[in-house]
């Protein structure tokens, strides 16, 4: 299920971004993309959130559970305040 908020990279390295989201607020020591998709494991294999870098960098969200989404859509936003990253809802 895609979450309702897109992180906008502008000058940023997209992959830069998720690696620190990754280390910062779910502990992972990397991110792997997942074999034959286009979306990327960022939660140490837990697979319960998963990121996809589109074009213009805007780095979209994938939750495993309806139940996890305001959890995760607070972490996102939490981490965009703390680095100072444009957000889009959709």
């Amino acid at each position: 299920m895609k979450l309702g908020v897109e992180i906008l990279s502008d000058n940023t390295d997209p992959m830069e971004l998720l690696k620190l989201l990754a280390k910062e607020k779910f502990k992972a020591s990397d991110i792997h993309r997942i074999e034959n998709t286009d979306k990327i494991n960022i939660d140490a294999g837990i697979n319960d959130i998963r990121a996809e870098v589109e074009e213009d960098n805007v780095l979209l969200f994938f939750i495993r559970y309806k139940t996890d989404e305001s959890y995760f859509r607070n972490i996102i936003l939490e981490f965009c305040r703390e680095q100072s990253l444009s957000v889009r809802f959709r």
